[in-house]
């Protein structure tokens, strides 16, 4: 390994929320951490940032309705899920970070079974990188 003979006079280092960590270090003396943003490091002006954790948004969850047919029950509520989990992305642009189904209902009529399925969904933060 090629030495350019100067030396590292400092290094920090930042634990991330999720767990990760930022370092950096430097030849010369301005090396800092900071918590501000999710937090960060910074070596001679210049700074990098924590990645920001993906998280629920603070408003309730919203409810989400879906419905579906088929031969019987089971078939009837798969096409219902699949229905309120499509509906998904027009209420959540970041996507769903939780979901909880909340009541499933399956009428017998003949020939076919109807399923009303009721779900709730906390939206995840669209800001968040992953």
């Amino acid at each position: 390994m090629e030495s350019s003979g100067a030396e590292l006079t400092c290094q920090v280092f930042q634990q991330c929320p999720d767990g990760s960590h930022v370092t950096c270090m430097s030849e010369g003396t301005a090396c800092r951490p900071g918590t501000g943003s999710g937090g960060w490091v910074e070596c001679d002006g210049a700074r990098t940032y924590c990645i920001p954790a993906c998280a629920c948004d603070d408003p309730p969850p919203i409810a989400l309705e879906g419905t579906g047919t088929g031969l019987d029950c089971d078939a009837a509520y798969q096409n219902a899920f699949t229905d309120a989990v499509n509906s998904i992305s027009s209420v959540c642009p970041g996507g769903a970070c939780a979901m909880a189904e909340r009541l499933r209902t399956c009428v017998e009529s003949f020939p076919q079974r109807f399923v009303r399925v009721h779900l709730r969904v906390s939206c995840r933060d669209p800001a968040c990188p992953f």
